[in-house]
């Protein structure tokens, strides 16, 4: 299990025995989440997540519509899930509240990033309407103004 006494870990991380803020991003990791990372191990790394998930990237996020009771978080390179009734996930072998999932799962996709990309999406298309608009009012008068040259020039 690593901890912060390890001054490798202690580069990246501060905080007790349930939380650990990381010092790159400020992203916290905190109670079953940051148990299961202090534990995880796979191989020879005695640096258990910091090696295999890296980072966390984002917040842990609970509250989706439809997970009663999951709470998963993104690291650089996972995403971490606490589902005690498994209802996103069951991998074989997987023990305790906390198991990985794959990172481009919908679970792994932020809901809040996936309803801005739609606001983005509406606001693009806005900005396409108005752009047509404002070329459509320039060519009317464009024209008018060549319209007005030539009755002009003709006298």
């Amino acid at each position: 299990m690593i901890g912060l006494d390890n001054p490798i870990v202690a580069q990246f991380f501060e905080g007790n025995d349930t939380a650990w803020r990381c010092k790159k991003n400020g992203f916290t990791i905190d109670h079953a989440g940051l148990d299961f990372y202090r534990r995880f191990r796979f191989g020879n790394s005695d640096l258990c997540g910091l090696s295999w998930l890296g980072l966390p990237v984002g917040p842990a996020i609970g509250g989706i519509p439809g997970k009663q009771g999951v709470v998963y978080q993104r690291f650089e390179r996972g995403v971490l899930v606490y589902d005690v009734n498994r209802v996103i996930d069951s991998p074989p072998g997987a023990s305790g509240s906390c198991y990985l999932a794959h990172i481009d799962q919908g679970i792994g996709q932020d809901p809040r990033v996936t309803d801005l990309q739609a606001h983005i999406d509406d606001l693009k298309k806005q900005i396409t309407a108005l752009q047509q608009n404002a070329l459509a009012s320039e060519n009317a008068t464009l024209k008018a103004k060549i319209a007005q040259a030539v009755k002009d020039l003709q006298g």
